[in-house]
């Protein structure tokens, strides 16, 4: 405030040289200018640039493996699709062709003059369908039930009349147990039937 006070005074004061009108204007030096901040924008309008591209680039990369990668399962689809029936084809043909020649060597082997045998034996015919018919039988009849266990635990033998203790139960004969019947009651042992099987017991 004080210099402009001074400057102020000075002006008013009479006597007091002004400005010359007729002296020429001496333009005022230019700032140099900012090195710095110029380098400083450029390096970053790199980095940008650098950093789009690369964003780009990898993008397009990424769309391109994954249209390869699409791609190439219905190509060799296709291929395969193609090419499967014309193997087939080739196989059937190979196979035919090597069914005729076997025939044609076949036919050639046996000699003309002498008649084709019969594989079948007519006498063994009967024979096999005989067995066929009891294989049969037997599978379809049903199983003979097995005999049951009996223990004999004492013997009464008397001329008229004997007895015998079988799983604790006292027996004389044409008595049953558990489906045996009792036949024949010696001194030492007892018979006994069942289903038809005969069978001998003895004291243990």
């Amino acid at each position: 405030m004080s210099l402009i006070n001074d400057a102020l005074k000075r002006a008013s004061k009479p006597g007091t040289p002004g400005p010359q009108s007729g002296a020429p204007m001496v333009p005022a030096d230019p700032q140099p200018p900012d090195y710095g901040k110029l380098l400083l924008s450029v390096f970053v309008l790199i980095v940008l640039v650098l950093v789009a591209g690369t964003f780009f680039w990898w993008k397009g990369r990424e769309r391109s493996d994954l249209t390869r990668k699409i791609e190439t399962p219905t190509t060799q689809t296709v291929a395969s699709a193609i090419t499967a029936p014309l193997n087939q084809a080739k196989t059937l043909a190979d196979n035919l062709t090597k069914q005729n020649d076997e025939g044609a060597a076949i036919a050639d082997s046996i000699p003309a003059s002498k008649p084709v045998q019969e594989a079948t034996n007519p006498v063994a015919v009967p024979v096999i369908a005989e067995r066929a018919i009891q294989a049969a039988t037997s599978a379809a009849a049903p199983a003979s039930p097995s005999f049951p266990e009996l223990k004999v635990n004492a013997i009464y033998f008397r001329l008229k009349g004997p007895t015998v203790a079988i799983n604790g139960k006292t027996l004389k004969v044409g008595d049953e147990i558990n489906g045996a019947r009792v036949t024949q009651i010696q001194r030492n042992a007892v018979e006994v039937e069942f289903a038809g099987k005969k069978k001998t017991l003895t004291m243990h």
